[in-house]
Order: structure tokens, then C-alpha cells, then sequence
């Protein structure tokens, strides 16, 4: 059976016009009274990366999010949201980039994902238990929104690696740690996503981001939305619109290899038709953390400063401590000198997981690659 991923063009965040596409690709898609085999009991999950301006596009849209809330709330679901930043908390978060505002005239409430509970995953390949947000138990149906951005260390974001955000803030950066390589970071992801299991995904992609993503890149008009009851499905569909090969896209190409059959269904907007005229991608570069076992310390680390990109602080740092108070390696160190303090990044510790640059609020993180130990 094909998933059926439904498309539709959407210039503007006008509220109205908002509802009326996602109306629209509901409808395309199945239904939203399919859902209700599962409960009623709706939780939506954003991605709320930071406090962020929502013409920034670090965020999913408030109007995207009114939207879809209150379609549920229209056929008699009771609705929540939620989602953990990495290091504010997330009702900051949903003031600065609007969706607290939306919320509060729709009268849904907010869930602090900081209460967890444990959650074994017996057919995980990489990890078989994680702490999740307790609100995703209590909930019938989770809908991911997503937000189409570029992905420094992922390459994309979408409908799947944004259910990373039912863990709870800096235990995030701690699964970075363990997971250095890009393959098994990217199973983790698709482990999590299996046991979180989302009903329905709206990808959120009027305006997206790209370059330096999932923060510091820059807004693009793509002009589209689209929702599936597949979120596999959604983001190789919005990942190739925007430039990429699915395949590419480590969690997407883990995604797909555990199923048996993978078939895609498009529906309303063709997707050639959607492409932009150019999107700026985040460079794929070779994973060579494996190397770590055949070559001596001060090696590999002169050969993946040359291969790997890496975060460089800038003068723009205003101390804010968010990038140190991130860091699982304790990469980032203060430092003294003549012109007062300043922050470092150690990068025989740095294991690129680019957490950091996520949350320089500042743009004062550069990812480059470095010619020196």
C-alpha cells in the first residue's frame, strides 16, 4: 500500500488561507476523522528550536500551528502541544516565536516536556529504552509540525528528527555524545521515532531555512505545504524538493532500509512543480569517526579538522554560556586574555554534533573546517 503524501502551494501566512491548504491536504491525505480510531486526545509537537522571531524561521509558524489546532479542535479532539528547547524553557520559547499567543486564543495548553518516563524499545537497533515526555503517553495521537530546514550535522529536518524534541533539554546533547557517528545518531533518531510512533505529520515549508540550518541559516520561500500519515514519506518527498536525494539524508536512508516495502503516493501539487529555483544545501561530507580505532590520537584529529567541519567562535559572543551549557564533551572552555574573556572550542574534544551553533542565538558560531591540531 503506497503512503500518500499530499502537497499544496501556499504563499503567505495568512490565517485563513492557512486553514483552507491544510483543510485541503487533510482531505488529500485520508481524513482527519481517521484519526480518531486511536482517541481523541490530540498532542501537537512544533518544533520550537529556541525563542525565535517566526519570520526567522527557526520555528514552526504560529498561523500553521493556529491552523492545524484548530481543524482538531473543529472535529471534536481535545487538543495540547509541546516540545523542549535544548536550553530555555519551552514556554519562553512558544512566547517569543508565537505559538503561546495561538495557544492561549484557542485555549490549548502547553505541556512542559521536562516530566518524562521511561519507554523501552524492544525492536530499537541502536537503544532500547529512552526518558520521553510523559505528555506523549498520556496523549491518542501525536502530529508532528515540522519545520523544512537544512541540518548542520543531519543534512535535513523534518517530520521525523523533530520528534527528537520529546527529550528533555540538555539530555539531548547527551545522546550526541554517545552517538558520535552520524549512522548510529541518525538510528537513534528513527529508534525514537518508532516507539513515539506519530499519527500524522504537517510539514510547515511556506517559508523554510536554508544554509547554516537548524538555526543560523537563512529564510527561503518555498511556498508549500504538506502533511502525511507517514512522516517517512513527508520528508523524502519535501527533502527532494528542496535539492537532496533522500538517501543522502542519513535518518531517511535508516528509515527506509527497515521496511519491507516503500511505495509514495503524491497528491494535489506536483512535487517538480514546488522546487525552488535554487536552496542552498548544507554540504554532505564523509563520516570518518570509525577511523578513531585505526589511527593514533593526534592523526585523527589532524585528518578530521581537514575533512570534518567545525564550530569556530566569533567576535559577535556576548557570553550568553548557552553553546558551554550545551557542550556533553566540555568542549567549550572559558578563556582569559589581554582583551578580556572569551570562549574556545577545544577541537580534539568537539565531536561535531554542531549542538552549539543550534543555539548561538547570536550568529557567533561559524562552522568551518580547521588546517591545524
Amino acid at each position: 500500500m503506497k503512503s500518500i503524501v499530499a502537497l499544496s502551494k501556499l504563499g503567505s501566512y495568512n490565517l485563513r488561507d492557512v486553514k483552507e491548504a491544510l483543510n485541503r491536504i487533510f482531505t488529500l491525505s485520508g481524513g482527519i476523522e481517521s484519526l480518531k480510531v486511536k482517541g481523541n486526545r490530540v498532542l501537537l509537537k512544533p518544533n520550537m528550536l529556541m525563542g525565535a522571531h517566526p519570520d526567522e524561521a527557526v520555528t514552526t509558524h504560529p498561523a500553521v500551528f493556529e491552523a492545524a489546532a484548530s481543524l482538531f479542535l473543529d472535529h471534536g479532539f481535545i487538543v495540547s502541544a509541546g516540545d523542549s528547547p535544548a536550553v530555555e524553557s519551552v514556554f519562553s520559547v512558544a512566547e517569543k516565536c508565537g505559538i503561546a499567543q495561538a495557544a492561549r486564543r484557542l485555549g490549548v495548553p502547553i505541556a512542559d516536556f521536562k516530566d518524562t518516563v521511561s519507554i523501552e524499545a524492544p525492536q530499537g537497533k541502536i537503544t532500547r529504552k529512552f526518558n520521553i515526555a510523559k505528555a506523549v503517553v498520556e496523549n491518542d495521537v501525536i502530529v508532528s509540525m515540522a519545520k523544512l530546514k537544512t541540518h548542520q550535522q543531519m543534512y535535513y529536518t523534518g517530520a521525523i528528527k523533530n520528534i527528537f524534541g520529546v527529550i528533555s533539554g540538555l539530555e539531548k546533547s547527551k545522546f550526541h555524545f554517545r552517538f558520535v557517528e552520524r549512522k548510529y545518531f541518525a538510528g537513534m533518531i528513527v529508534d525514537l521515532h518508532d516507539i513515539v510512533a506519530p499519527s500524522f505529520a504537517i510539514m510547515d515549508a511556506v517559508v523554510s531555512m536554508e544554509g547554516d540550518g537548524p538555526r543560523n541559516g537563512s529564510p527561503v520561500s518555498t511556498n508549500f505545504i504538506g502533511a502525511s500519515f507517514d512522516p517517512l514519506a513527508l520528508d523524502c518527498v519535501c527533502s527532494e524538493i528542496i535539492g537532496y536525494k533522500s538517501d543522502d539524508i542519513p535518518i531517511l536512508y535508516e528509515a527506509k532500509k527497515r521496511r519491507e516495502s516503500f511505495d509514495i503516493e503524491i497528491a494535489g501539487e506536483d512535487a517538480v512543480s514546488l522546487k525552488p529555483s535554487s536552496f542552498k544545501l548544507v554540504e554532505k561530507v564523509t563520516d570518518i569517526a570509525f577511523l578513531r580505532k585505526i589511527l593514533n590520537r593526534r592523526i585523527y584529529n589532524l585528518v578530521r579538522n581537514v575533512f570534518i567541519p567545525a564550530p569556530s567562535i566569533g567576535k559577535k559572543c556576548v557570553l550568553c554560556m548557552k553553546c558551554f551549557s550545551i557542550c556533553s564533551p566540555q568542549a567549550i572552555s572559558v578563556r582569559q586574555s589581554k582583551e578580556g574573556k572569551h570562549l574556545k572550542v577545544d577541537l580534539s574534544k568537539c565531536i561535531r554534533c554542531y549542538c552549539c551553533h543550534e543555539v548561538c542565538a547570536f550568529d557567533a558560531m561559524t562552522i568551518k573546517r580547521h588546517l591545524k591540531f
